[in-house]
């Protein structure tokens, strides 16, 4: 077949709603990024093999470092074409990871032809996995000292029930036990046309026939197979509690799903956490919280370093709201009472206009950050489409929560309430 006819069915393919590849133009510049999500299936994982996923997102940070600093073969003409400073970036998250390469606009399709030829027709090597357990078992045990992460997965072990119990990084078993042909098998499993999504934007993207070519030959190697499926619903209802010998005091972190990103009532828990948190949240200016929680602080203390933060809303298909409170040992029924306080105060509509207004206004600013650097839209756009949603822009965004009725979020409120979770970190002695 001609490349022009290629092309044109290629392009026609993306403009219908190509599956796997999304195309955007960028009209600004000559910036452009390219980005690989994959989806990830924490709950499919064997807790004697939990650590393959995190395993996986090494392994190819390796292969990828490698190759780069070789500036050899496809990492030749990317490296002429990367900004000075800037570097490939993998971002593991709890339901999908992204490879991420800013360049300018010229360097697209070599981008693209790095990524084919680094992850999808790479060979891995036991030294390579040697290297990457090593370097697993670091991270998790940065990770263990990082007290509000391993509350959090309590929170969303009692909140799912099992498919998160593994944890974000495994144990250390898990890790150790994955080998050389478990990692390629996860790798087969996961890098497929449903399960990946090559996020592309560059000025005139669309009209690029070198763009095209490129997606079109990265698409090609990756085989039809597992899809992006539906997560499992939230249970809820639940307290997971541990000991931790590393913590003075009591670490709480109370959990409530949220609906998928795409769907109006996401953006209606967004409200709510501003509502909840941050400058002039509901939380914060309850001044005797800190007495209830055992914890002295001065009044005019910055409201980042209160003793309750709500975390932020993961942008997936389960996401949820979680708000984490630092607390006496014996304290922990009043900071989970708080925050239920709180929330049932929401749900009742008792609240000004001048708060939902501000709430409105922090999450349409939010997210016009978010979306500011061109690497990041590329990676949230390909998340977007990976869950069947489209990115919104800022406007976008600023007339949806702005067009959240009270009764809405007096409704989410509830919902949210009736299916909460709570995760616990206690001092050992």
């Amino acid at each position: 077949m001609a490349l022009t006819a290629l092309v044109a069915m290629f392009l026609a393919s993306v403009a219908a709603g190509n599956p796997t590849a999304i195309v955007r133009d960028w009209p600004a510049g000559d910036a452009a990024a390219v980005v690989m999500v994959i989806g990830l299936h924490p709950e499919e994982a064997a807790l004697d093999k939990s650590g393959a996923e995190p395993l996986l997102a090494e392994m190819m940070m390796v292969q990828v470092s490698r190759e780069f600093e070789q500036k050899t073969g496809a990492a030749a003409p990317l490296a002429k074409s990367m900004p000075t400073g800037r570097e490939i970036e993998v971002d593991r998250q709890r339901e999908y990871m992204a490879i991420s390469i800013d360049v300018v606009e010229e360097g697209v399709p070599a981008a693209l032809g790095f990524l084919r030829q680094t992850l999808l027709e790479a060979k891995w090597t036991e030294e390579d996995l040697a290297r990457a357990k090593a370097a697993v078992l670091a991270r998790r045990t940065e990770w263990v000292g990082q007290v509000v992460t391993q509350t959090e997965d309590l929170m969303l072990k009692a909140m799912i029930g099992d498919p998160m119990a593994i944890g974000y990084f495994g144990g250390v078993d898990g890790i150790k036990n994955v080998t050389l042909a478990d990692l390629s098998a996860l790798r087969a499993h996961l890098l497929t046309k449903g399960n990946v999504r090559v996020s592309v934007e560059a000025p005139e993207a669309m009209e690029s026939k070198t763009v095209a070519a490129a997606l079109d030959a990265l698409v090609a190697k990756l085989p039809e197979g597992v899809g992006y499926k539906p997560r499992a619903t939230w249970v809820g209802g639940k307290v997971e509690v541990s000991d931790n010998p590393n913590v003075e005091r009591a670490s709480v972190a109370v959990g409530f799903p949220v609906a998928p990103f795409g769907k109006r009532e996401f953006w209606a828990a967004c409200i709510l956490r501003e509502m909840l948190s941050g400058d002039g949240g509901t939380l914060v200016e309850d001044k005797q919280l800190p007495a209830r929680l055992g914890v002295t602080s001065d009044d005019s203390s910055d409201w980042k370093d209160w003793p309750m933060q709500a975390l932020d809303l993961p942008m997936s298909q389960r996401p949820y709201l979680a708000v984490h409170a630092v607390c006496s040992p014996d304290a922990v029924d009043d900071a989970r009472d708080a925050v239920f306080d709180h929330m049932k105060v929401l749900a009742a509509g008792h609240f000004p206009d001048d708060k939902l207004w501000r709430a409105r206004r922090r999450v349409a600013n939010g997210w016009a950050r978010d979306l500011s650097p061109i690497g990041q839209r590329t990676e949230l756009r390909g998340v977007a489409a990976l869950s069947g949603a489209d990115l919104p822009d800022t406007k976008a965004v600023t007339a949806l929560v702005n067009a959240v009725p009270r009764a809405m979020l007096q409704s989410v409120a509830q919902d949210m309430i009736a299916h909460a979770a709570v995760g616990v970190q206690v001092p050992r002695d």
